[in-house]
């Protein structure tokens, strides 16, 4: 029984870190900075925020996802990273060269 009240705590408390943050007190610059991370984190862009801060958000959130775009999807993949599918319309090859790495065994000869 001690068990599972631990997971369930340990749940909640995993849960918690990984909500969203407050923003109901964000300036245009705090959207832009919290767009960007998203971005640059390979997020999903938001599609909620409107209006001025709708527009700092995904300034913010463009500029990241460039960012994350620009990495090596081979690698990615190998890390096993979780892939979004953001880099698909900027670069068509990125879902390919990720998926590839997604297969590589680090031990196998590629070769046969």
């Amino acid at each position: 029984m001690k068990g599972q009240w631990l997971v369930a705590i340990v749940v909640a408390v995993l849960a918690g870190c990984s909500a969203q943050p407050d923003t109901t007190s964000f300036n245009a610059a705090d959207w832009q900075a919290y767009g960007y991370e998203e971005g640059a984190a390979g997020h999903v862009q938001l599609t909620s925020v409107s209006g001025a801060n709708g527009t700092s958000y995904i300034e913010g959130y463009e500029l990241g996802r460039q960012e994350y775009c620009e990495q090596d999807a081979l690698e990615l993949g190998k890390l096993q990273r979780p892939y979004h599918g953001v880099c698909d319309d900027i670069n068509p090859d990125f879902r390919a060269a990720y998926v590839e790495g997604t297969w590589w065994d680090h031990g196998a000869d590629i070769s046969d």
